[in-house]
């Protein structure tokens, strides 16, 4: 049984991260920013010799993200970026949304860092409530073309959002 438990959550995080890649657009730019629990996942998928990729790990059990291509690394929280306004095309963040100690001043942080017209893409492992619940929340943060796509049914969701 822990085989299969084993087998199925692998395959989940596999279709988070291709909810991300699908959507996570940067732009001409490419100022990403990944927000992460110390996972390598997204940098080694979306760096792809770009070079203004940052990583931030809000996890306190894992080390920051060592990854090559990384052009910063360190550790935060979603809720304060080192960041500058208006600094990252896109903003990545998968499986994180538990670390966040303030959904909503975690929310206007991540719209803060963002361009205009830049992409702010999550997952989540949430049931169907907690989903709208996120997209109501970051609409009231001030994104623009809030979506909520469905991974896995009241298990995993993909947001995405603008900033106008």
């Amino acid at each position: 049984m822990k085989l299969f438990s084993a087998v199925k959550e692998k395959k989940l995080a596999k279709a988070q991260l291709r909810c991300i890649e699908k959507f996570a657009v940067p732009g001409d730019s490419d100022r990403i920013l990944d927000i992460n629990d110390g996972s390598e996942d997204i940098p080694v998928m979306l760096s792809g010799g770009r070079k203004k990729f940052y990583s931030i790990n809000i996890s306190p059990e894992e080390e920051a993200a060592s990854f090559e291509q990384l052009s910063f690394s360190g550790r935060g929280r979603a809720e304060e970026l080192p960041y500058n306004d208006n600094m990252f095309d896109l903003v990545c963040s998968a499986g994180t949304l538990d670390l966040w100690e303030d959904r909503d001043k975690a929310l206007r942080e991540i719209l803060r860092v963002l361009a205009e017209g830049g992409s702010f893409v999550m997952t989540a492992e949430i049931s169907e409530e907690e989903a709208r619940e996120l997209r109501r929340d970051a609409r009231e943060a001030g994104f623009k073309q809030v979506a909520v796509k469905v991974i896995e049914k009241d298990r995993a969701y993909c947001l995405i959002s603008e900033k106008e």
